[in-house]
């Protein structure tokens, strides 16, 4: 997902929103609410999937991987501490 979905919702909320007689209920706002909060949680986890893959690459060129714990970054993920 990028930037461009986030701005193709807001599109369609607007046509939505035009096609109900320029209504916005609740329904449909919570629709798009939900939309672009799984649009910003996925651009989280992609900035912390990015920021191990950084990490990673340095470890390698320092040849210094033998310490490497993936599932420890993922569980640091999950729980927003990486």
């Amino acid at each position: 997902m990028e930037v461009n979905n986030t701005v193709q919702l807001i599109i369609d909320l607007i046509n939505e929103y035009d096609n109900n007689g320029g209504i916005l209920t609740q329904k449909l706002t919570l629709k798009y609410a939900k939309k672009i909060n799984e649009l910003d949680e996925y651009k989280k986890l992609e900035s912390k999937l990015d920021k191990i893959h950084k990490d990673l690459l340095q470890m390698k060129k320092v040849n210094d991987c033998k310490y490497v714990d993936i599932d420890y970054m993922l569980n640091a993920i999950e729980n927003e501490k990486y």
